[in-house]
């Protein structure tokens, strides 16, 4: 999948805000969501290729893109 098309699917900030209160995230940022959302393994997944971002590590989307958190947070809400 593209980095575009999971920014133009990102169901918009107040999915992700009721996303973050269902994991009972200590807050809305990212790498608290996926804290709540992936527990221990959040900073190993931040960090590893994902095949959904065009392999490349949710860190390297965030730091590379301008919409990269809008396509990393696509990609934890999407997940099974």
């Amino acid at each position: 999948m593209s980095i575009a098309i999971l920014v133009a699917s990102y169901p918009g900030d107040q999915a992700w805000s009721q996303f973050a209160r269902a994991y009972q995230a200590l807050d809305e940022s990212l790498d608290s969501v996926a804290a709540a959302r992936l527990g221990d393994g959040s900073t190993r997944w931040m960090e590893a290729p994902i095949p959904a971002l065009e392999g490349l590590s949710p860190r390297q989307v965030l730091a590379a893109k301008p919409s990269g958190e809008l396509a990393v947070r696509t990609v934890i809400m999407r997940m099974p």
